[in-house]
């Protein structure tokens, strides 16, 4: 498994190939247009070989990079979105088995939807409109009609709107879920054992987290918090300890820390267990580094450095 990072500053991504055992060949940095602030992976012509697209926050447009056969990068293509852009999801809207890209247009409070040609290339985007100031987005099918929806959180309006997908590419308009204040991370999982996608945010305003059950037809029933300390601007999920719960990962974003709450399989979580990392995590991906069938971590730095957590349960 390998690591993908976009570098606001510089203008760049780091691409670090990984071994197979946790750890990680030197640094490969790739030129951006500009200013990236949140990154995808995946194959986007087809061709077997993963690409990569990032939101540029600056400049009014999207990124896309197609791997070549050695392992480096073609120069970047780059599609028309709005500026002042965050968070970017892939998924197949229109049901064509061609991958498409969803942006959260943060300062025109929109999300844009990108449908693919199966060639590395996309259409301009059409809009939907959100909440104020979306940050983060997710895509799954919440209601089980087997369309791609998406979910997004809504920073300024303390929600997270879902929109359902209608499976040709469009989206019906989003109904809205209250959370705490401000809510930046979002990160989707089957929590209670249902079968169906729940949703966590996590909240700059209050330093907390929020836990939305959905009840199975893309409705989610009130909030549940739980106090993480911190803003954290990324969170994730995965089954840390083997029990075939799902758990959730934040981080300390103007702190040192990554916090675990372990899942109980029942849509409720325990106390957090915590880590200390370097200062300042702003992202953080779970995967299994070292191949051994237990899932890891990854942070990364507003100081330019990566956290590899190797799982030992």
């Amino acid at each position: 498994m390998d690591l993908s990072i976009a570098n606001y500053a510089s203008s760049t991504v780091s691409v670090f190939l990984g071994y197979g055992n946790g750890s990680f060949k030197t640094e490969m940095i790739i030129p951006t247009s500009a200013t990236p602030v949140y990154i995808v992976a995946n194959d986007f012509n087809r061709d077997g070989k993963m690409d990569f697209a990032v939101v540029h926050n600056t400049i009014s447009s999207l990124g896309v990079s197609l791997g070549l056969e050695n392992g480096s990068f073609d120069t970047q293509l780059n599609f028309p979105i709005c500026n002042k852009s965050y968070g970017i999801a892939v998924g197949d809207f229109n049901g064509d088995n061609v991958l498409d890209l969803a942006v959260a247009n943060n300062y025109w409070t929109n999300v844009g939807v990108l449908l693919g040609y199966g060639n590395g290339l996309f259409r301009p985007q059409t809009t939907i409109g959100t909440g104020m100031f979306p940050t983060l987005l997710r895509v799954a099918d919440f209601n089980h009609d087997n369309h791609l929806d998406f979910a997004v959180a809504n920073w300024a309006n303390n929600s997270v709107g879902v929109h359902l997908g209608c499976g040709d590419g469009s989206f019906r308009a989003g109904k809205t879920f209250s959370t705490s204040a401000n809510p930046w991370g979002l990160a989707i999982g089957d929590f209670n054992g249902d079968n169906s996608m729940d949703l966590v945010t996590t909240n700059c305003g209050d330093n907390t987290m929020s836990v939305l059950l959905n009840y199975g037809d893309g409705t989610f029933r009130p909030q549940t918090t739980y106090a993480i300390g911190d803003c954290s601007y990324e969170v994730a999920v995965g089954d840390l300890n083997g029990d075939t719960y799902i758990d959730i990962i934040i981080i300390g974003t103007y702190s040192a820390y990554m916090s675990v709450f372990l899942g109980y399989g029942n849509g409720s979580f325990a106390t957090a267990i915590t880590f200390i990392t370097d200062l300042n995590p702003l992202s953080l991906t779970v995967h299994d580094f070292n191949e051994d069938g237990r899932l890891d971590i990854a942070t990364s730095h507003n100081g330019g450095t990566v956290n590899i957590f190797l799982n030992t349960c």
